[in-house]
This record gives structure tokens, sequence and C-alpha cells, in this order.
């Protein structure tokens, strides 16, 4: 339905008898605009040099200075040691590093203990230094936080435990309530403190079979620390979640289709993964030796048996802190790319030729019956265990009964503007789709978390000559395509951006979600400079130390009196206006 039709007050029959209906009538089915941020990356007057839980409600009151009503983040799961969200000790659990320290009772105010002083005091100088940083030092800034938790932790357990306060009884139910998964994430955390962070499959018999009462008798302490910084995590990400949605801003959160071999879900559930596998995705346009993600596939069949708890209880608790989520790679619900483990393609290496699609579907065309019912099966279920709203990433080569299934049930697709194009039409020069024809039950975006900014895209060159080609032309096209006349602009300027930015404002898609660099264009000495630095990661090196450790240039609370900035937020906010993305 385009635009047009919509304007004479058909919206609402869109979302009729849709499986989504409910989640739908909860967010709005009006046309919103938004801003994908990781959370990491906001720099701000109070935070310890990542952003932190605290930092979203003040994030949700600027962007709705502008316009904004959807703040997308990225996976916020416990990362264990490591730096990439995709890669999580828990499908659950938060990571301890976006836990805002001001927000701890036992570590602020003037009654604090005297070890909070001494810590404070004695590690002042380190903190500076993590603060000033140009990118994120995560795991300084973990160390740090994880060693001020620990101090409150004895704290808290002091003053609480013995006297069964109200905040133990509170601590306690928080436990209980999330006994399915809690408990296996705070022994697993502390058995791999306890083991030098070996993998699971080197530890001792006992705890690597998951013996669970001898363990957490012998880890008591360990696992109740993991237990309480949890409970911590929830109540910072839980109020931040009320305050965004009490300013009029929804939270779109991510959960990545798989989970890492090295997390507590494996360990404790080993019979919902296919170990001996590990997924990825077929060679394409972009990955010309396909990849390999190292981590295992889901064995659907067991978790059938169980009745997708595991899965249930994982959107039930994201249920807690998100308005709308993200389902990773959604076309891996329908068939994933599994490649077996040999010697020659161990777990993770990052060449995925050697795979095929599980399950096999021998069906031609459009016509894949095996694909279409376990997609539609596992994608019922998501929707009928929580109220948050699914939004899927569908992007790259995928089958049309995938797409088909979304909107069947009332699931947005993604439509990239740069590469929403008739790939298929040779003839007519493979037309890019006009965004005025999106379908309305679609998001639409400029780029990925995955790829170049804007900026970066139009500037980039490619050493490898067949994708420079292919490159090029695809600019040029789009150049055509938003009415540029002769040769397309070497410099991403002002104009060529407002270009860009008026066709998604006017999109037919209820949701527009940007990037937040991909806002703001050419911003010198702030934004598009530096495509190699503005970028959020870059999937085809994975070892680059630029990838997950952005910040915002300046500290949040200077933005809104930036004078580069300043016209840019006058031009975002009338194009909000014109094209009804109020939200």
């Amino acid at each position: 339905m385009t635009v047009e039709a919509l304007k004479k007050g058909k919206i609402e029959e869109l979302f009729n008898g849709l499986p989504t209906s409910e989640a739908w009538h909860k967010v709005g089915t009006h046309r919103r605009f938004g801003t994908l941020m990781p959370l990491s990356q906001i720099r701000s007057k109070r935070n310890h040099g990542i952003g932190d839980f605290g930092d979203l409600p003040a994030f949700a009151k600027f962007c709705r200075s502008f316009g904004c009503s959807i703040i997308q983040i990225l996976p916020i799961n416990d990362m264990g040691k490591g730096e990439t969200p995709y890669s999580s000790l828990s499908a659950f659990a938060l990571d301890p590093v976006y836990i805002a320290l001001d927000g701890v009772a036992e570590l602020k105010g003037e009654a604090v203990s005297e070890e909070v002083k001494k810590f404070f005091a004695d590690n002042a100088e380190r903190i500076y230094n993590l603060r000033k940083q140009g990118r994120i030092k995560v795991e300084g800034i973990r160390s740090y936080k994880l060693e001020a938790l620990r101090i409150a932790f004895g704290e808290f357990v002091k003053s609480n435990s013995k006297k069964k306060s109200e905040l133990w009884k509170a601590f306690e139910a928080f436990k209980k309530e999330n006994s399915y998964w809690l408990e296996d994430y705070a022994l697993f955390r502390a058995l791999k403190e306890k083991f030098c962070w070996d993998s699971w499959e080197k530890w001792p018999k006992e705890a690597k079979e998951h013996s669970t009462k001898k363990l957490l008798k012998e880890n008591a302490d360990e696992t109740e620390f993991g237990c309480y910084i949890q409970w911590l995590a929830y109540k910072q990400l839980k109020e931040a979640h009320d305050a965004c949605f009490a300013e009029g801003v929804l939270i779109k959160g991510d959960l990545p289709l798989l989970v890492d071999y090295e997390s507590a879900d494996v360990w404790a559930h080993p019979e919902y993964f296919k170990r001996e596998l590990c997924g990825g995705a077929p060679p394409d346009q972009y990955s010309f030796m396909g990849q390999n993600w190292g981590m295992p596939p889901y064995n659907w069949e067991n978790l059938q048996k169980d009745d997708f708890i595991w899965w249930r209880k994982r959107l039930q608790y994201a249920e807690n802190f998100y308005d709308i989520f993200r389902i990773d790679h959604v076309v891996g619900l329908f068939r994933i790319w599994s490649i077996p483990i040999t010697e020659e393609f161990p777990r993770g290496k990052k060449a995925g030729k050697h795979g095929f699609f599980d399950p096999q579907d021998n069906g031609r065309g459009n016509h894949k019956p095996v694909w279409e019912h376990q997609g539609r099966t596992l994608l019922s279920m998501m929707v009928e265990s929580t109220k948050m709203l699914p939004i899927g990433e569908d992007l790259g080569t995928i089958p049309y009964v995938c797409r088909k299934t979304l909107s069947d049930l009332g699931i947005p697709g993604y439509k990239v503007i740069i590469w929403e194009r008739d790939w298929t039409d040779d003839e007519n020069d493979m037309p890019f789709f006009v965004p005025e024809e999106y379908p309305y039950i679609s998001m639409a975006t400029s780029t990925t978390h995955d790829f170049f900014t804007l900026p970066g895209w139009w500037i980039q060159k490619d050493t490898d000559p067949k994708k420079l080609e292919a490159a090029e032309e695809l600019k040029t096209a789009f150049w055509h395509f938003l009415g540029g006349e002769g040769e397309r602009p070497a410099r991403y300027t002002d104009r060529l951006h407002k270009k860009i930015l008026e066709k998604l404002f006017h999109s037919n898609s209820v949701f527009l979600i940007m990037p937040f660099n991909d806002l703001w264009g050419v911003a010198y000495g702030m934004f598009g400079e530096d495509p190699a630095m503005d970028r959020i990661n870059d999937p085809d090196a994975p070892e680059n130390p630029n990838n997950w450790t952005g910040k915002m240039p300046i500290e949040m609370e200077a933005l809104p009196m930036h004078p580069i900035l300043v016209t840019k937020y006058d031009f975002i906010r009338n194009l909000v206006e014109e094209s009804g993305r109020i939200g």
C-alpha cells in the first residue's frame, strides 16, 4: 500500500488479523523515525569511558529534541573477556561493563565505606586515562568496574543478608524469577575465572559435565557475585527503558541468532545445539569465501520437544528492556549454512565454502516447503512468546519463502536504500526500487553497523579490482537514481546528503531507523571525514582494532550546542514533520 493510499485512512487495515497485531498496537502503527546507536559509543560527562545504562535516558531526551522516537542498540550480552557484541557468554546475561557505577547504592553518597573511598581515590588516575581515550578500552574499563562491583557486593551482603532486608528479599526474588538461566550463567562465569578462561571442554570432568550441585557448593561466593551483578544490570536497564518510554522513545534491542560455543547456554544445554557444526553464510557477492562464525547451529528438533522453552525464556527476559527487537540473520531460522568441523576447517576459521544448508530442501524455484515450514513455525513461536515487535534482518541472498513468511506474520524486513535494487533486471540496468513504494510494514535505513557510513561508502576505494568496479557502478547508478546529472561528485556533499535523507524520510516504510553517524553527513571535525574511524564494524577484518571501539566525537551533553550540527538538527526536524514521522 503506497503513501497516497495510506493517507486515505487505511493504515489499520494492514494490521487486522496479523499474528503481530498486539505488538503493533503497543508500539503504534504510525510512521516513526529512529537512530541506531551502540550503547558503548555514547560519550558523556558521567560515564567511565564507555556508554552505560545510565546514559540512555539523557540520550533519549536529546534524540526526542529532533523528532527521533526509537533508539536501536546492538547486543549488550556479557562478552566475557571479549569485545564483540555478537559473541557472548550468555544469551540472557547483560555485560557488567554497562553497569553505571554512580547508580550502585553501595558506591555513592557520603555514607560509603572507607574501602569504597580508598578504591576511587587510588584509581582516580586510572579511570581518568580510560575516559580520555579516543577509542573504547573495553577490557580496562571492565576490569575497573568489576573491581568496584566486588567491593559493592561485599558491602551489600554485609548490610543486608543477615537482617533479610527488603533489598535482600528483592535480590532473592530476582534469583528465583530467573532461575532457568541465572544460576547456570553465574556458575559458568565463576568456572571460567577459576580455570583461567580455558574452553569448558578442557575443564575437569565434573565441571565439564555440568555437575551443578557440587560445583555450586564449591563456588558459592563467586556464583552469588555473578547473580548480584546481573541483578544490578537488570534494575538499571529496566529503569532506563522505563525513563525512555516516558520520554516517548522506544528501545529496539538486538538478539543475535546464534550463541557462542563458549557460553553457559551450550555448556548447560548441549542437547539444544549441533556442536559438530559451525553456523555461517555461503559465498556471495560480498564474501567470496563465505563465512564461518564458529557458533553451533540449533538442534531445533530437541528444542521443539521442550516446547522451545529456552527461546521463550530468552524473549520473555528481553521483554523487560525492549519494545522492539531485531532478529539477526532471520533467514537462519529457515535454513542455516552449516560447516562441519574438521582439522582443515576448525571452529571459527574464516572460510565457509565447505558447508551445506540445514535443513535441506529440494523444492524448485520459490517452492521451498521444508524451509517455509521451519521458518514459519519458529517465527510464530517467537511472536506468541513475547509482546515485543520483531524486525527481521533479511539482507543478503534471501529465499522467497523467508520474505513471504515475514509479510504473512506482519514482521518488517529491512530496506537499505543503497541496496534496494532489482538485481535481476539487466535490461533496465537493475533499477533501484522507489522508496515511496516500499511496503508499509518494513524498516527503511541508509546503511548497517557492518558497513561503511554513507560518507565512507561514497569515498572509499576497494583494493580488489572486481569489488572496486562493482562499488563504483553502484554509486554511479545511485547518483542517477537520486536525480543527479552528469558525473557523480567525488566528495560527499551536503546537497547529496540532503537528497538521500529526503528519499529515506519520505519512504513508505513505517520505520526509518538510521545509524547515528549517517544522520549528519560530513560535519567537519565531528563526522564523515574518516571512513575507517566512523565505521562501527568491518566483518571482513575481524582483527581490526577499530571494530566496536568507536565513540561519539564529543560528549553527549555538548551535541545540542555544537555550531556545526545546529543547522543539521533543524533540517532533520523539518524532515520529521514533513514526512509525518513525529512518533
